[in-house]
């Protein structure tokens, strides 16, 4: 329930399970975990105190209590709590990281590129990682050394459209090209959302264009098969704090199978083999006013909008 974003639900369910078992300290960190999906800070830190109060050193509880404050903005007691959960799991690469992402946010740059240097010791291949260090870096005003960190996280997770949105705007200061920005204004031009549409977002990758669809459309939703890239659009979803815009874990067909909403909007960013017949057979059934196609490949695109043209306006 708390991955397909039913959150009341998921709630529900986690505190069934704190009533059979009220020592857990996961469950408490689980229910306040869904309560950060929610927003809502204040519930989710009682949840967090209290898998505390059972389990003094637990580096999971400290670390999502040390989200919760800072998106309150108490950035001092945040630290705290991240630096406290570095101190009982000094290997702990989340806590570091988002210790690291703290730090960016406050200004700090030096301490966040120890913090973001030392987790990718840790873990080099990890593009999450790569991503915050070059947006650092970035910040720094060391633009070839960011670019170089951006194209490491395009080599680890090419479907990252977050990073080629900023690789653009590196290669717009470089005065190289400008095209991958010039791309999404093109989408923003051809969805002229006006504040009542419904999205849905297929192949959403880490949500650059469902989190751009939400700043002007009523509600969308993301799907993406890449868990990692869910993880990433959920973390892009909570730093730009957009709550009209969520994320999925599944197969598109399979969604499009379980949509029940009337859709206004369908973006498609499929990868270099397009899309599949049976999904656009089923996108034709569900009938959205507005299809927006993102193709890396122009045969496939061709080959696909064959099948949209005797329903759609190109």
């Amino acid at each position: 329930n708390d991955r397909l974003g039913n959150y009341a639900d998921a709630i529900a369910d986690y505190k069934k399970a704190i009533e059979l078992d009220p020592y857990d300290p996961d469950l408490h960190i689980a229910l306040g975990s869904t309560r950060l999906h929610l927003n809502e800070f204040e519930s989710a830190i009682l949840c967090f105190d209290t898998a505390l109060i059972i389990k003094p050193d637990n580096s999971d509880a400290y670390i999502n209590r040390g989200v919760a404050k800072r998106y309150l903005e108490l950035y001092d007691e945040a630290l705290d709590d991240l630096n406290k959960a570095v101190y009982y799991d000094f290997f702990n690469i989340e806590a570091i990281v988002r210790r690291g992402i703290l730090y960016m946010e406050q200004n700090k740059y030096q301490e966040a590129m120890a913090d973001l240097t030392n987790a990718l010791d840790m873990d080099g291949d990890n593009p999450i990682i790569y991503f915050n260090r070059g947006t650092v870096l970035l910040n720094m005003g060391d633009t070839i050394s960011a670019l170089k960190d951006y194209e490491r996280v395009n080599n680890l997770d090419e479907r990252n459209a977050l990073t080629y949105f900023n690789r653009a705007i590196i290669y717009s200061m470089l005065k190289e090209n400008d095209i991958a920005l010039a791309l999404y204004n093109k989408v923003i031009e051809y969805g002229d959302f006006k504040g009542n549409e419904v999205v849905l977002d297929l192949y959403c990758g880490v949500g650059t264009l469902s989190i751009v669809a939400s700043v002007n459309a009523s509600n969308v939703l993301g799907v993406e098969i890449v868990e990692n890239a869910i993880i990433d659009a959920n973390l892009n979803k909570n730093f730009n704090r957009r709550s009209n815009v969520n994320f999925i874990c599944a197969d598109t067909k399979d969604i499009l199978n379980e949509i029940t909403d009337e859709l206004d909007t369908i973006i498609l960013d499929p990868p270099r083999s397009g899309v599949t017949k049976n999904v656009l057979d089923k996108i034709i059934e569900e009938k959205p006013s507005k299809i927006i196609y993102v193709s890396c490949d122009p045969n496939t695109l061709a080959r696909d909008l064959k099948l949209l043209e005797n329903n759609y306006e190109m």
